[in-house]
């Protein structure tokens, strides 16, 4: 039975934290849709320069005339073609901005954009390595207590066979065998339980990471961070910095908005291409020139948009201020996190070794009947009970640990 169950478990290498985190880089999928964004706003970047960058345009086309108009010059022999049956036509543009204000602060807000788009994709990776960090110490926490149902499975079974055995001789009664059976029916059952939980850990892991290996059981935990952690995090946060270009990008956006009143200048050149000569007897005719256009009335679309921008920057003052608001009571609450996992592995560990030794008096104890089936159950319940918040507790330290270090800028471990 005890191999049967052992079979369920997954057979793949053990790979340390490291490992994982480099996996989750290059393969996650939010990892990924999160540089396809910061892609999207250096394109956004781009987009709004070319407003700000010469313009060429080509036409050409071609039209059949009805009639077809001709005249020669009085006292000459030379026709003009003013109308031909068969007209080719072609243009050529060129447009120079020379000032264009609003296409200046529009470029701006791109930027600051963009800026903010880069922050928010290093605080998902981040975020993704966070969960990745997580699943690799609930995966360790869920092996430890795997191991520990299936020693306690095999202690089980000994106690069976025992209890057996004192019963052929009169030792035991018949109670205590169905005590025994009973015992180790239960622990089968926290041996499927436990391996469940290891299966579904791993399987986290995996999706996350996209690593198919199994976390390393001897894997250091790294300490917390020390000094000033709230100025650290308020210097560093990627929330804040985030925050902080989004807000510039507010403030160049309804700077655009108002340089929408003002007009803009541009240098101009045409060239026509036609067979239709005229009176000139030139194919090709064109012009250069500065052209200035200024928006007088629109209906009140301009202002609407000014106001939009600047109702957007006061959201976003306001969205910067809860944030550092945000940021000092996540860190102290890590920190305290921190410290409350600290003492639950202290007690944790303190407890596991009581439970242990607690476990070898009663199996000795058992062995020369001093100690009925019932008691024995009580103390391997409490030995397997301890050790599943012993792996727990040192989990839940790795986790705060790392959260901690994530507020204040140090960032997941890199591997």
């Amino acid at each position: 039975m005890l191999a049967a169950l052992l079979l369920l478990s997954p057979s793949a290498d053990a790979a340390p934290l490291e490992a994982f985190l480099a996996s989750a880089r290059s393969s996650n999928p939010d990892i990924a849709a999160a540089d396809a964004r910061y892609d999207r706003s250096r394109a956004g970047v781009d987009l709004a320069r070319s407003a700000l960058l010469p313009q060429i345009t080509a036409t050409a086309g071609y039209q059949r005339n009805f009639p077809e108009v001709a005249i020669t010059l009085p006292g000459t022999d030379t026709t003009v073609n003013i109308t031909p049956r068969d007209q080719i036509v072609g243009q050529g543009r060129v447009t120079v901005p020379l000032v264009v204000p609003s296409a200046v602060a529009s470029t701006a807000a791109a930027a600051a954009q963009r800026r903010a788009e880069d922050v928010t994709r290093e605080l998902t990776t981040e975020t993704v390595l966070l969960d990745v960090v997580g699943a690799y110490y609930d995966a360790r926490a869920a092996a430890r207590v795997d191991r520990a149902s299936t020693t306690g499975l095999e202690a089980a079974e000994r106690s069976l066979e025992v209890a057996r055995a004192r019963a052929e001789l009169d030792a035991a009664s018949t109670l205590d065998v169905r005590r025994a059976e009973a015992d180790v029916a239960r622990a089968r059952q926290a041996r499927l339980a436990a391996g469940a939980s290891l299966r579904d850990a791993e399987r986290r892991l995996r999706t996350l990471s996209g690593l198919d290996e199994t976390a390393d059981p001897e894997g250091p935990v790294r300490p917390p961070p020390t000094g000033d952690l709230e100025a650290r995090a308020l210097e560093s946060s990627p929330q804040l910095v985030t925050a902080t270009e989004a807000l510039e990008a507010a403030r160049h956006g309804a700077r655009a908005a108002g340089l929408a009143y003002s007009p803009t200048v541009a240098g101009v050149g045409v060239l026509n291409v036609t067979n239709a000569t005229g009176f000139s007897g030139k194919p090709a005719t064109g012009n250069v020139g500065v052209q200035v256009s200024w928006g007088i009335l629109d209906g009140g679309a301009r202002e609407s948009r000014w106001a939009q921008a600047r109702a957007g920057v006061r959201e976003a003052e306001a969205r910067l201020e809860g944030l550092r608001r945000t940021v000092v009571d996540s860190v102290a609450s890590a920190s305290d996190g921190v410290e409350t996992a600290r003492g639950s592995v202290e007690a944790a560990e303190l407890g596991l070794q009581a439970a242990r030794e607690g476990l070898r008096l009663a199996e000795e104890r058992y062995a020369l009947g001093a100690l009925d089936a019932n008691a024995l159950t009580l103390a391997r319940r409490d030995a397997f009970d301890a050790e599943v918040q012993a792996a727990r507790a040192e989990a839940g330290l790795a986790v705060a640990t790392e959260r901690l270090r994530l507020l204040v800028g140090d960032g997941i471990w890199s591997p």
